[in-house]
Parts: structure tokens; C-alpha cells; sequence
């Protein structure tokens, strides 16, 4: 499964995903399509800027169960912020949404890449990002071509038993890779690993 990217419909099979969130995952690649039919320089940005006009209006996906965001990741023209919302974990770019996951933060740890485009609406780098649980301090991705590239995770929410992670996409990386992720406790152990093709 793994987290909803802007470019990800529903997932078969998960019926849990309600209310604006829902409807984003589902429509959101149709929205584009539309724009792009209608003419838009940029239809990504139109599709955005609808859900945005949205959730400003009847309410957010950014509405924290009981805690705050938490900065992952800053530079001079963007933010990216995780938020826990309904026991799912969100990342987002300022007012774009990145990633939500499409599973409850109670269950397997998640892996998220973002492909920044040059002259694009969502501000910030090419990035891996996700969550796990309290026993990973360390997350590697292992790309198809053999690269490694490893982040320390942080502390999430206060009593979430989630730790956060960052890890830049190496340059010239255009699109979402085949890669491995490995998950390691502080004593350097193997605790978890998935496969994303």
C-alpha cells in the first residue's frame, strides 16, 4: 500500500479513507486531467488550489488528532510539516499536501518519495520521507542501482511511539525508483524492511 502521493488514486480495498481526504486520493488525478483538457498552464496547480479552496472552506486534513505539526524538513522557500490526523500521518509543503498515508499510523512503517519540479507550485527539494515506529532510529533506502541513502529518524509526538525521517533524492534522480527500505534499531540490527517496485 504505502502513503497517497498527488498522483495516487483510492486504494482498492481501503475503506477508511473519508471525508475531504478521501475525495482528494480519488479525484485528485482526474482534477489534473481536467485542467490540463481546459487549458491551464499549469493544471496541478489548479487541482491544488481546488482542494486548498476546500478544506479552507469545510474544514482540514491538518487538523491534528491532539498534537501540533513537526517541521522534517526547511530551507529558504519551503517547510515540509507532518502532521497526525485521525491516526494517519500527513506531510506537507506549506499549504500542498505531499503524502497521507493510507494506512493507520499503528500499523507498518511508510516511505513516501516527492520529485520537486523546476518552476513548480510545491516548493522544496526531491526527498524520501516517512514515519516508523520507536524501535527504528535509523531508515535506509537502497535503491535499484545500489546507492544507499540513509537518515537518522527523530522523535514524532509526544506518546505516538512514531519517529520521523528525511532523506534528500540524490541529483539527477528524476522519477520514483525501485528501492528497497531497511529499517534499523540503535543497535544497528535489521527490525524492518519493505519493497517498493
Amino acid at each position: 500500500m504505502g502513503m497517497a502521493d498527488l498522483h495516487a488514486g483510492l486504494d482498492a480495498g481501503d475503506d477508511t479513507a473519508t471525508g475531504v481526504s478521501g475525495l482528494f486520493r480519488a479525484r485528485y488525478p482526474e482534477m489534473v486531467r481536467l485542467a490540463d483538457l481546459l487549458g491551464a498552464d499549469d493544471p496541478e496547480d489548479i487541482a491544488q488550489e481546488a482542494f486548498a479552496r476546500l478544506i479552507r472552506k469545510h474544514g482540514s486534513l491538518r487538523e491534528p488528532d491532539q498534537h501540533g505539526g513537526i517541521t522534517v524538513a526547511h530551507g529558504n522557500a519551503f517547510t515540509w510539516t507532518a502532521y497526525l490526523v485521525n491516526g494517519r500521518v500527513s506531510f506537507w509543503s506549506g499549504r500542498w499536501l505531499l503524502a497521507y498515508s493510507a494506512l493507520p499510523a499503528s500499523g507498518p512503517p511508510e516511505v513516501s518519495v516527492f520529485f520537486s519540479i523546476p518552476g513548480g507550485a510545491i516548493p522544496g527539494p526531491s526527498g524520501f520521507y516517512g514515519y516508523a515506529h520507536d524501535d527504528i532510529a535509523r531508515v535506509t533506502a537502497r535503491l535499484a542501482s545500489g546507492q544507499l541513502l540513509t537518515a537518522r529518524t527523530f522523535p514524532g509526538w509526544p506518546a505516538s511511539g512514531l519517529r520521523l525521517w528525511v532523506a534528500p533524492v540524490p541529483s539527477g534522480l528524476r522519477q520514483a525508483p525501485k528501492y528497497v527500505a531497511l529499517g534499523y534499531d540503535r543497535a544497528g540490527h535489521l527490525v524492518w524492511q519493505a519493497t517498493h517496485e
